[in-house]
């Protein structure tokens, strides 16, 4: 039976493994779907504060995810993902300037660079979670949707650490047909049904 904690877990397994992310992923538990929200950089700040022992960035800050289902989906539901691959400005994570400018110790690594770097990240990262799908167990139990899009977008200065890098929103389906009503005890057999929707004699007014 598929479980959306598998479809975390299997993301953070797969950051985990690139040598430029290197597990640093986190997945906001505050709406911040609005990326141009006031708000938005200090909440992307506080996700990635645990990473203080080591470097933050380069770093991984997925939305919480929009889930929908039409009735003829045949029970799988589709997921629409929503990630940020971002890395410092001017700065590497270890916080030593990119690519110095000795006579004026200055970067000279522009974010432009940044969007080609995280770009090639963010779409590493999509190949390897579409060829991992592809092959059992998977899917049965979560796959592409068929015809979607990926989209990338570049981010500038983002968060309050002045993060660049690239938004990349995805969609997948996830199988979410449970054998049994798990919370109700008969398949809703003793749930009463009431008398307002029982057909009902027409009264003269």
């Amino acid at each position: 039976m598929a479980n959306e904690l598998g479809v975390y877990q299997l993301i953070k397994n797969i950051l985990a493994d690139s040598m430029v992310i290197g597990g640093r992923f986190v997945v906001l538990k505050e709406d911040g779907t609005d990326v141009n929200s006031t708000n938005f950089g200090q909440i992307v700040t506080d996700a990635l504060s645990g990473f203080v022992e080591v470097k933050k960035y380069p770093a991984v800050v997925m939305l919480p995810p929009y889930e929908s289902e039409e009735d003829n989906d045949k029970d799988w539901s589709t997921w629409k993902i929503d990630m940020f691959f971002l890395c410092l400005n001017k700065r590497t994570g270890d916080g030593d300037i990119k690519q110095p400018d000795t006579q004026t110790n200055t970067s000279t690594h522009t974010y432009q660079m940044d969007w080609k770097d995280m770009r090639e990240c963010a779409g590493n990262f999509r190949k390897m979670l579409r060829n991992i799908i592809r092959v059992p167990p998977f899917p049965n139990t979560l796959r592409e949707k068929r015809g979607a899009l990926t989209h990338y977008s570049r981010v500038t200065m983002k968060s309050n650490d002045a993060a660049n890098g690239i938004r990349m929103t995805f969609e997948l389906q996830l199988y979410d047909n449970y054998c049994t009503l798990a919370d109700y005890s008969d398949n809703g057999a003793s749930i009463v049904i009431p008398d307002n929707f029982a057909p009902h004699p027409l009264h003269k007014q």
